[in-house]
């Protein structure tokens, strides 16, 4: 069930619908569910029969093949990155979460739809605007030379800095607790 999870990502909630519009509605499903069956099903189970057999980990399980020896370190790779950047967007939600509680029961501080709607009734700012000036701290982010590049990242934001910080901390604990200790809840 862990793997399937794994397989079905948070990425595929929000990138599936799209790339199947984009690529022929449902004509694009079947070449995907043929490169399910045919491809990443068996990757998977082989990967898991592998390591159940061997009683080892992602790395030191293809040292039976000194040429896939690769492959354990590129699952390693991969995860993580993944784990990096679902850390950020559960940081991300974390943060909206917490920013919604603010005020109970009133308007959301980015419930805005539309510039027309800038008044008191909401909270006076758009998504657009509420993502970019309070979640991110981009000002003028339309304009090209106000674009952070790699050279000028910005400030740290620290609410954003503190929320990853309990993300971090809560993947640690599951970590140090155990897969048995964290199905139980």
């Amino acid at each position: 069930m862990t793997n399937i999870g794994y397989m079905v990502g948070l990425g595929n909630l929000w990138r599936f619908p799209s790339k199947v519009l984009l690529h022929g509605g449902g004509a694009f499903l079947i070449p995907y569910f043929l490169t399910v069956v045919l491809c990443a099903f068996p990757m998977l189970y082989l990967e898991m029969m592998i390591g159940q057999f061997a009683s080892e980990g992602a790395v030191s399980v293809w040292n039976f093949c000194p040429i896939l020896k690769g492959v354990g370190v590129a699952i390693l790779f991969n995860l993580v990155m993944i784990n990096i950047y679902y850390s950020v967007i559960v940081m991300y939600s974390l943060y909206y979460m917490a920013a919604s509680f603010v005020n109970i029961g009133g308007p959301l501080p980015w419930g805005c739809a539309n510039r027309t709607q800038l008044s008191g009734q909401c909270g006076g700012h758009t998504p657009e605007t509420y993502w970019n000036e309070f979640a991110l701290r981009v000002r003028n982010s339309w304009e090209p030379e106000m674009l952070p590049t790699f050279d000028n990242l910005g400030p740290v934001v620290g609410r954003n800095a503190i929320c990853l910080l309990f993300v971090w901390l809560f993947v640690f604990y599951c970590c140090l607790r155990g897969i048995r200790a964290i199905a139980k809840i």
